[in-house]
């Protein structure tokens, strides 16, 4: 039963390698690189037509509706969050190599506590900026069905990359009178 917890394993010496600073460099890169594609793909979607009047009104309401919901969430997370965030750091200990070097037991129950809340306010960011822009691509994608002319049209109304697969000129034509009315 002995190290159960990771604070019990005591102080590790910890080096980087080259191979492990390479892996380190290329997620950073790849992190780096899945954001920007995130934010075209994003730019992208948000170009494209929102639809009639009373379309845009109900996706209106229905984003009003998703906010809602999640800023709830999220206040309902945050009163569970502060306990918790306190329980990280009073579970944390002294992390001291043999001559006595390393971590208090405040440097280490504060750098886990900051980990812990980071980590929690980059998912919970994550997870409202996919409700607000899943919200506002389901207008989108009503307004591309809006304008197709049968159901294998239907099916080819994607958007990959901020382009709409289905690019028949009448449906790009309406499409276009839409989002300039």
């Amino acid at each position: 039963m002995t190290n159960l917890f990771a604070s019990e394993g005591g102080y590790q010496l910890f080096e980087l390698g080259s191979a492990e600073w390479f892996w380190l460099t290329f997620s950073l890169v790849v992190s780096l690189l899945a954001l920007g594609v995130g934010a075209i793909a994003m730019k992208g979607v948000l170009a494209k037509p929102t639809g009639t009047a009373e379309m845009e009104e109900i996706a209106g309401a229905v984003q009003e509706g998703a906010m809602a919901y999640i800023t709830r969430q999220f206040r309902t997370i945050g009163v569970i969050v502060i306990p918790l965030a306190i329980i990280v750091f009073f579970t944390s200990r002294e992390v001291l190599n043999a001559t006595g070097e390393g971590l208090s037991f405040v440097q280490s129950g504060g750098f886990r506590t900051l980990a812990f809340i980071v980590g929690g306010t980059l998912s919970a960011s994550i997870g409202f900026l996919g409700m607000w822009l899943s919200t506002r691509a389901n207008v989108r994608t009503a307004t591309c069905l809006l304008y197709t002319s049968d159901a294998a049209d239907d099916l080819l109304c994607v958007d990959l990359g901020g382009r709409r697969i289905n690019n028949k000129k009448k449906n790009d034509t309406a499409a276009q009178q839409t989002t300039n009315a």
